[in-house]
């Protein structure tokens, strides 16, 4: 039987700052930082390392998580753009929504079964889908790039492989520019996969609290043991984030719509 497969290009530019007036090859190559990766098998992770310095990391968490993740990712002052929740809880920060870990790539419904919102209990949903962490293929390191290529495998809720995925990173830093590119391609085992119509889309990820559209009303956070906590209203003080795409559209009205890019 034939099998189809599809390829899908994202990126996250985690910071773009101006660094100076000079232009050329030379000043691109001077600005360039040293990328490199520490492989931590025993932890589950491979850090992705900026002058010494961690960019973020990838991991496949052996419980709860249920997909490869990119946790935690900083921004090149060092600042941690990601919330911590679940996996390096941190308090003030929301405590919902257990499944969204990171950066991360996967979908809701597919052949019935929901890879996106699995765990989002704490513990596997009864038609939730998992993505497997089956190894790395190549890690380069690099001045200004370092590349990694990982392959997984997408399974139902009772094991079945559905997808073999491919996955082709690309770690940039220029200067102050930090830029993860994410290359997938996904082939199905065996027989037509389908990708029913749901309300997320499927390449993500969760911000800091700093980074959310402030709100107003009842929220969960973290509290000081890690544990979530019900508020019936919560500071908004310095929580200055936003939402814009590509087509001009702000704020909660970006939910559902179609765009090239989202910022």
């Amino acid at each position: 039987m034939k099998l189809l497969s599809i390829t899908l290009l994202f990126f996250v530019a985690i910071t773009c700052i101006s660094c100076g007036s000079k232009s050329g090859k030379q000043t691109e190559i001077n600005q360039s930082s040293s990328v490199e990766f520490v492989k931590h098998e025993s932890d589950k992770k491979i850090d992705v390392m900026v002058d010494g310095k961690l960019f973020t990391s990838y991991q496949w968490p052996a419980e709860n998580v249920y997909k490869p993740v990119l946790h935690p990712i900083l921004a090149s002052s060092g600042t941690t753009i990601t919330r911590g929740y679940p996996l390096a809880p941190k308090p003030g920060e929301r405590g919902d929504h257990m499944h969204h870990v990171g950066n991360w790539m996967n979908y809701g419904n597919v052949d019935g079964n929901d890879f996106w919102g699995n765990g989002h209990t704490g513990e596997r949903s009864r038609n939730g889908g998992e993505i497997k962490y089956l190894g790395v293929e190549k890690l380069v390191s690099g001045k200004g790039e370092g590349t990694m290529i990982t392959t997984g495998s997408w399974r139902d809720s009772v094991g079945v492989e559905l997808l073999i995925e491919k996955t082709e990173y690309h770690f940039i830093a220029k200067g102050e520019t930090r830029i993860i590119d994410r290359i997938t391609t996904l082939t199905a085992v065996g027989k037509t996969v389908a990708f029913n119509d749901t309300k997320e889309g499927m390449f993500a990820i969760r911000v800091a609290r700093e980074l959310e559209i402030p709100s107003e009303g009842k929220i969960t956070v973290v509290d000081e043991n890690g544990n979530p906590k019900n508020l019936d209203k919560a500071s908004v003080e310095g929580i200055t984030g936003n939402y814009k795409s590509s087509e001009g559209v702000t704020g909660l009205d970006v939910w559902g719509t179609r765009a090239k890019w989202m910022n």
